[in-house]
């Protein structure tokens, strides 16, 4: 068992600021990969929930433009 597993799952009432703060991770991903890099960039899970009580972790997905078979083998 490792330490992080000992943790106690905190749940927290909603936070306003939970958008903001998707927001402001999400501009900094896109600026960092570069215009184009993603077709969306989702802020997903609990705290994504207005209302939801949730673990005050902001979770995020990125989806990228599809890659055709043969650009794939460049890669």
């Amino acid at each position: 068992m490792t330490s992080r597993s000992r943790r106690p799952i905190v749940i927290a009432d909603y936070d306003p600021r939970w958008p903001r703060h998707f927001e402001a991770q999400r501009d900094l991903i896109a600026r960092a990969c570069g215009r184009g890099a993603f077709v969306a960039i989702e802020h997903i899970a609990s705290t994504a929930v207005p209302g939801l009580a949730a673990k005050p972790i902001i979770d995020i997905t990125a989806a990228v433009p599809a890659i055709g078979t043969r650009r794939l083998s460049e890669v």
